[in-house]
């Protein structure tokens, strides 16, 4: 039984976001109606030991700039669905780069407001009397 890796068995219309990924790749080719180059991602996976390649139009590259990339994802441990998640953080940290846009600390703020929150529950549990058994708890404030 021969193997047919290494040459691009057929072109497919459909993917899984749970199917294996063999390999991604985002460039420039010729558009399918010829009217320009488009960006695309091409995405192989492999099928009862063929490959498959799908390729997704992903627009224009008029006003893009020429950061194209390859992702070899750990096959068969990547999924398609995972690999192009790779694939939107690597082109969103580029595009912060291009653009010297720096996002704000979400982190630090999301511990501000953890730490807030936490001082009110603090608070709450302070200022109440807890009364209770088997069945359930009663709770009575004190004013």
């Amino acid at each position: 039984m021969e193997s047919t890796l290494g040459a691009i068995e057929t072109n497919t219309t459909i993917l899984s976001m749970d199917e294996p990924c063999f390999y991604y790749a985002e460039l420039a080719k010729q558009s399918e109606n010829k009217s320009g180059f488009h960006r695309y991602a091409c995405i192989w996976v492999i099928r009862n030991d063929k490959e498959f390649q799908a390729d997704v139009d992903m627009g224009s590259i008029e006003g893009v700039d020429d950061q194209f990339f390859q992702i070899v994802p750990d096959f068969p441990n990547e999924t398609v669905g995972e690999v192009m998640d790779i694939a939107d953080q690597v082109r969103v940290k580029h595009l912060r780069k291009f653009l010297n846009f720096e996002p704000p600390e979400l982190t630090n703020r999301f511990q501000g407001v953890m730490e807030e929150k936490q001082k009110h529950v603090r608070q709450f549990k302070k200022n109440q009397d807890v009364y209770g058994g088997d069945v359930g708890q009663y709770v009575r404030l004190q004013e």
